[in-house]
């Protein structure tokens, strides 16, 4: 199998045999990247973005649901060639969740937050994958270089609106326009 895995021939079938295994991994184009286990801080961060994300969704009364990692994408059920999983998936249609496995398809917002072991994987080949998928806005938050990114208004494979956050800042949303997360509370 490493032969498939250095060419980016594996399928989503291949991901959910190597996970009897016990390992996490995820699925780009293809090729398998193996997932390290979360820091304290990368846990904490997770948490409370998860907690005011949720709070977001419900008092504004927005039909969407957040889900936290582990949980499932497939960005491209076609091809069946990349199984993410983000650590906070925000998915407003729910047909895409209606297999009660996964999401097929592109979450409404995506949240990575960077760890040593994947920065590059999520500044470059994850954001390309959710741009590409449709994924209408993705956040990356980075807690060693203190930042948090937000590309917005993707559309055909384009994010058309780039803002960059200091990691206490107050960080708007702009598919959510009246959602706005306070990190000074969370970090």
């Amino acid at each position: 199998m490493s032969n498939l895995i250095s060419k980016g021939e594996l399928s989503v079938d291949d991901y959910y045999a190597l996970l009897e295994e016990g390992m996490r991994y995820e699925l780009i184009w293809g090729r398998l990247y193996a997932m390290a286990a979360p820091s304290v801080q990368h846990q904490d961060i997770l948490r409370g973005l998860l907690v005011a994300i949720d709070r977001y969704l419900s008092e504004s009364g927005k039909n969407c649901k957040v889900y936290p990692a582990p949980f499932d994408v497939n960005l491209n059920p076609t091809e069946n060639d990349t199984m993410v999983q983000p650590d906070i998936s925000v998915i407003c249609d729910p047909k895409k969740t209606e297999n009660g496995a996964c999401c097929l398809g592109a979450p409404d917002l995506v949240v990575e937050i960077t760890s040593k072991s994947n920065t590059s994987r999520d500044y470059i080949d994850k954001a390309d994958a959710y741009v590409r998928a449709g994924v209408r806005e993705y956040w990356i938050v980075d807690p060693v270089y203190s930042r948090i990114i937000v590309y917005s208004d993707i559309r055909d494979g384009i994010a058309n609106g780039i803002a960059i956050y200091g990691l206490r800042d107050k960080v708007k949303s702009f598919l959510y326009e009246d959602m706005e997360i306070d990190f000074s509370k969370i970090v």
